[in-house]
């Protein structure tokens, strides 16, 4: 049994084929995360390698700044925000500049990660549409289907990652609407192929109608990342000693937050991959065309 879904995509019913790692039909929130796990897990040596990389990119940009404007130091020992007492006009404005700085150095990594970001996702989403019919896709079938297509996810990303990081340099909010509405980017330019304005435009209508579910989705996932990340700084000042000022203990720090990252940015960009079929399921009737598929050819 099926029932009407928006924009006269069927629903269909909960009691539904599952011949890969999620079922076949639109996705409850939880059926998102946990199949995003499975596919992540399943595909660990290719998306793992790969999120380490633009983790440390990131990370790297970052700390570069901080060193090319000589605050690394400041921001190791945490001294570029300590004020005396009673502090002169001249300290005040100090603390500002150097405020800024470390501010700047912040934005370069938003930026170089909402341009990786669409990039990843986007390397995920065949490993995600291969996971629809198969719980053994293999790596080589998936990354076949990028053949071609990484220029146009490149250039969407870079386009979809512009686009956001002006909107947090406006104001938080813009920046924020502007990262939920893009977020199928990546996996459009990665599966349909099309170029990055096209890919933007794409992007907003699949997205439009359903981001405050994608907002949810994200913002629960990032609270499970926060935790993976709060868990591992416990361990690392247990077992390194990390956490005492200094550049020794900061560099540590970052270099334990990379690693996280390879683990937690290829578990991110599954899910907004599986974001992406949802929203096809739910807006183009994509789960009942993948049934199709998964049903075994009659015999005559």
């Amino acid at each position: 049994m099926t029932s009407p879904g928006p924009y006269g995509a069927p629903f269909p019913s909960r009691h539904t084929p599952q011949p890969g790692m999620y079922p076949l039909r639109p996705l409850a929130v939880g059926e998102i995360l946990t199949g995003a796990v499975r596919v992540a897990w399943r595909h660990l040596l290719v998306l793992a390698p790969i999120a380490l990389l633009f983790s440390a990119i990131s990370t790297g940009v970052q700390l570069g700044l901080l060193s090319a404007t000589g605050m690394l130091e400041a921001v190791a020992t945490g001294s570029y925000a300590q004020l005396p007492a009673a502090p002169t006009a001249a300290q005040l404005e100090q603390v500002l500049q150097d405020t800024g700085t470390v501010l700047l150095a912040l934005l370069g990594s938003v930026v170089v990660t909402q341009v990786l970001g669409p990039v990843l996702a986007g390397i995920a989403a065949p490993f995600t549409a291969e996971a629809a019919l198969s719980t053994k896709g293999t790596n080589a079938r998936a990354l076949a289907r990028l053949n071609g297509r990484w220029g146009v996810l490149l250039g969407s990303a870079v386009l979809a990652g512009l686009a956001t990081a002006g909107g947090f340099l406006l104001l938080l909010v813009p920046g924020i609407l502007l990262w939920i509405a893009l977020a199928p980017a990546g996996p459009v330019a990665a599966m349909e192929g099309t170029a990055p304005a096209i890919t933007f435009r794409r992007a907003l209508h699949l997205s439009r109608g359903f981001r405050p579910r994608i907002f949810g989705t994200v913002l629960l996932q990032a609270l499970f990342v926060l935790i993976a990340a709060f868990i591992a700084g416990i361990v690392a000042v247990s077992l390194f000693g990390v956490g005492s000022a200094g550049i020794g203990s900061y560099i540590t720090t970052q270099i334990i937050g990379i690693v996280v990252g390879a683990f937690t940015g290829s578990w991110t960009a599954c899910v907004v991959a599986l974001l992406y079929v949802d929203l096809r399921m739910r807006r183009e009737g994509l789960a009942e065309a993948l049934q199709r598929s998964a049903q075994p050819p009659t015999s005559i």
